[in-house]
């Protein structure tokens, strides 16, 4: 898979990483990643058996304070919601989502209005 373009959208990278991680493709998925969330991506391409009935929702502004950063930081965040269908490989499920349907999130960052959105963390919705 390839790493989506400098120029792509937050909901893009997020795409791109689910279709990462359901083809096990781990670079990919850890190249959409910030540096502290690589391995938890790691994490999660070893134990999806199956990502499917992907959707992409929009991105929602966040406020840096919530997230723990100063007012005025030059860096940029957005939540992506998503709904998928998970499926673990047996013994991999790291206990943060039952299999099945289910809603969860992504938040991302970039540093600078045209800079790459980059995965920061994840969680419900």
């Amino acid at each position: 898979m390839a790493v989506p373009a400098d120029t792509a959208s937050a909901s893009e990278v997020v795409k791109a990483y689910l279709e990462a991680l359901d083809a096990h493709d781990c670079d990919t998925a850890k190249a959409v990643a910030t540096g502290g969330f690589a391995a938890t991506a790691d994490r999660w391409c070893t134990g999806v058996a199956g990502l499917t009935h992907v959707e992409v929702k929009t991105p929602n502004p966040e406020d840096p304070r919530w997230l723990g950063f100063p007012r005025h930081t030059p860096a940029e965040f957005v939540s992506v919601p998503v709904a998928f269908e998970l499926d673990w490989r047996w013994f991999h499920g790291d206990g943060s989502l039952e299999e099945g349907r289910t809603g969860w999130g992504y938040i991302l960052v970039r540093d600078e209005p045209d800079g790459q959105w980059r995965i920061f963390d994840q969680g419900c919705c």
